[in-house]
């Protein structure tokens, strides 16, 4: 039997492309359709921070299995036109599909957390079991979870940003989304419109060790 996710509460899916398995209360999706997993609590405790992690570590358990999309096969196109422009074969192109972003959004609580003290309780698995993004609405705090660019680290960053923090929320769920999906046009990103996005630093950032490959899509270089 295929692994499956625990029940989420909220899942943001590919309908144009994929279809799902309607019951009467709920909805099976295949993990190929599905961009984000959100999971919404009234209130912020040890434990419903617990069952929050568990729920995205079983969301990020699930593998894709999807080949290469629009994206990827211009991407090979160009690699294909700057090997015959070099005249030098490549040796083809290492691809790493994105794995579905996981959000956790807390209304009440969370006045007093502090990235330590949430990282312990994440038992030293955060690339695992850290939701990509993580809100405290009552308290306006804002938790991201990035990687660098050359893909050998991850960090989690948090902002206190008071009444901008559900906006602020809001444009990075789209960002994730999007990074997931393949556009015809530039999408509208909404962090652009956004000055809290702009101006404003992390309050507290900690990196953490990266325990699987994070999504890349990079050319072996042709060596003329």
């Amino acid at each position: 039997m295929a692994h499956q996710s625990r029940e989420c509460d909220i899942v943001v899916w590919d309908s144009e492309n994929y279809f799902c398995l309607p019951f009467s209360s709920y909805g099976h999706y295949f993990v190929e359709s599905v961009r984000l997993a959100l999971e919404s609590k009234s209130n912020y405790s040890t434990d419903t921070w617990a069952d929050a992690l568990q729920k995205s570590r079983a969301v990020r358990d699930i593998v894709p299995n999807v080949g290469l999309n629009l994206a990827g096969e211009v991407a090979m196109l160009q690699l294909e036109v700057q090997s015959l422009r070099a005249g030098v074969p490549h040796d083809g192109m290492l691809h790493t599909t994105a794995h579905v972003a996981t959000a956790a959004f807390f209304f009440f609580g969370g006045q007093s957390v502090s990235l330590p003290q949430l990282i312990r309780s994440c038992d030293g698995e955060v690339d695992d079991s850290w939701p990509d993004i993580v809100l405290f609405l009552e308290a306006g705090k804002l938790i991201l979870k990035r990687y660098s660019d050359d893909g050998g680290k991850g960090y989690l960053e948090l902002y206190d940003l008071g009444e901008d923090a559900l906006l602020v929320f809001a444009a990075s769920a789209f960002a994730f989304i999007s990074e997931r999906s393949v556009q015809v046009e530039n999408p509208a990103f909404l962090e652009a419109h956004v000055d809290t996005l702009q101006c404003v630093d992390p309050t507290d950032a900690h990196s953490f060790r990266l325990t699987r490959p994070p999504a890349s899509r990079g050319r072996v270089p042709i060596v003329v």
